[in-house]
C-alpha cells in the first residue's frame, strides 16, 4: 500500500447516546478518585482528535509512558486499508519544581501530535495509533464537510482542567 508520511510540528469518537449515562454516579464533592498512573501506561491511551479548521485535516494527540522509533497514525478511508501514515512529534511536561525534594511534583505522560492529512470532506475515516510497540483498536470520525457548505456540523468538546499528584478532590 502506498502512503502519505506527513509531520506535525489533538478525542476519541464519542458515538453513544444521553442513555448511556442512565443508572450511573458521580462522585461527591469532597470525595477523591484515584488517577490514572500514566508512568505504567505503555499503550496508546488519552487519544483525542481536533479539527484543524481545514476538512481535509484531522489533528490527533495521544499519551504513553515511552518514545519510540515508530510513533504514528495509520489511517485512510476503509477499515481494511489504513493506508496513510503520519508520524509524530513527542514531547513530555513537569510542572511545579520542588526544590526542598530536588524533584518535579508532576512529571507527564509523552505526549504524542500528528496529523492525519488528505482527508475526504464529509467522509467517514478510520484510523489506528501506533506506539511505543503497541497500537490502539481501529477508531473512526467524520471529516467535516468542505468549507462552505450547508451541511449541519455537530461536534463534541470535553475541557481538561489537568492532573497533578496521585489522587484529585472531586469539588
Amino acid at each position: 500500500s502506498s502512503g502519505i508520511n506527513a509531520e506535525y510540528t489533538f478525542s476519541i469518537p464519542y458515538d453513544g447516546k444521553i442513555s448511556d449515562f442512565n443508572g450511573l454516579s458521580s462522585p461527591k464533592c469532597g470525595d477523591e478518585i484515584e488517577q490514572l498512573d500514566v508512568s505504567q501506561m505503555k499503550k496508546p491511551h488519552q487519544i483525542r482528535i481536533s479539527f484543524t479548521g481545514d476538512p481535509t485535516e484531522m489533528a490527533i494527540t495521544w499519551t504513553t509512558n515511552g518514545v519510540s522509533e515508530h510513533e504514528q497514525v495509520n489511517y485512510g478511508p476503509l477499515e481494511s486499508d489504513l493506508n496513510y501514515t503520519s508520524t509524530s512529534i513527542s514531547h513530555q511536561y513537569k510542572w511545579h519544581w520542588n526544590a526542598t525534594l530536588q524533584q518535579w511534583k508532576y512529571t507527564s505522560g509523552f505526549i504524542h501530535e500528528a496529523l492525519m492529512i488528505n482527508l475526504i470532506p464529509g467522509r467517514i475515516h478510520y484510523y489506528q495509533v501506533e506506539s511505543n510497540g503497541e497500537k490502539s483498536k481501529v477508531l473512526s470520525f467524520k471529516a467535516a464537510p468542505e468549507s462552505g457548505s450547508i451541511t449541519p456540523l455537530s461536534f463534541f468538546h470535553v475541557g481538561d482542567v489537568g492532573t497533578f499528584g496521585t489522587s484529585v478532590m472531586v469539588t
